[in-house]
């Protein structure tokens, strides 16, 4: 009977180690499934981490295109006031004197040989003629599409000029004379 009992615990035995192999391929298929999702997770989070670089890059480049692009709408802001300026200052005139604002083709601010200060346009009238009475130069400066008025800012009476000279002032583009300066000064 012991034979018996051997035998039954030896089949026992191989029965166990039977079932413990198959566990044990079991696992081991288990285990190299898991190493397989393992590296495929890597490359996809090594795939992802690329694409964030990306999309960080890109982000950087469009705020970078944003800031030129909001730069220049500035800038066509800036024109466009400066074009409706110069509208403005054409339709004061029936007939535009495009001569003399715009020698050349190319439209100022101010005439052709007149200065500009702040908002208001200087012209030094270097005529070697006697001396104009105030009705002779305003009649000059009406027909330079001007008239006078008397310089009352001590800025614009430092623009460098000759002693001698008649000044004419515009406001875009209309002209006011702004003060005759005698030699005596």
């Amino acid at each position: 009977m012991e034979t018996y009992k051997e035998n039954e615990y030896f089949r026992d035995l191989e029965a166990k180690n039977e079932q413990l192999t198959l566990e044990k391929r079991d696992l081991q298929t288990k285990n190299e499934d898991l190493r397989m999702n393992m590296t495929k997770l890597e490359n996809l989070t090594e795939h992802l981490t690329a694409e964030k670089k990306f999309f960080e890059n890109q982000t950087k480049e469009m705020t970078v295109n944003m800031t030129i692009l909001q730069m220049q709408t500035e800038q066509l802001r800036i024109n466009r006031d400066e074009l409706n300026r110069m509208k403005a200052a054409i339709f004061k005139y029936s007939t535009f004197p495009v001569d003399f604002f715009c020698p050349d083709g190319v439209c100022q601010k101010c005439p052709k040989d007149w200065i500009q200060f702040q908002e208001s346009c200087y012209f030094f009238n270097h005529f070697i003629s006697p001396w104009k009475t105030w009705d002779q130069s305003r009649q000059l400066c009406q027909s330079n599409n001007s008239d006078l008025v008397v310089i009352n800012s001590q800025e614009e009476q430092v623009l460098e000029q000759p002693r001698e000279l008649r000044i004419f002032r515009t406001y875009n583009p209309r002209c006011n004379l702004e003060r005759e300066l005698d030699s005596s000064q």
